[in-house]
């Protein structure tokens, strides 16, 4: 497990002692008859993406806000 204070340094510190990442998230528009066959192909590629070089998280969801949403974050 990667230190807190690794992945987040104090102000003033340099950068050269921290984990730095970059997080994509990918906001999907999904129709009611579409969401079952998303989720079944996201379903698919996810272990594919948890296993890629320098990838930390993954995840796959649907929005409370909007049940039309479905995120996708992966850094």
């Amino acid at each position: 497990m990667i230190p807190a204070s690794r992945l987040c340094p104090p102000v003033g510190l340099p950068l050269a002692n921290a984990i730095c990442m970059i997080l994509f998230i990918i906001r999907m528009k999904v129709l009611a008859e579409k969401r079952k066959e998303l989720s079944q192909t996201i379903a698919s590629l996810i272990g594919s993406l948890r296993t890629e070089k320098g990838c930390l998280r993954c995840d796959f969801c649907r929005s409370m806000e909007d049940e039309m949403e479905y995120p996708l974050k992966f850094g």
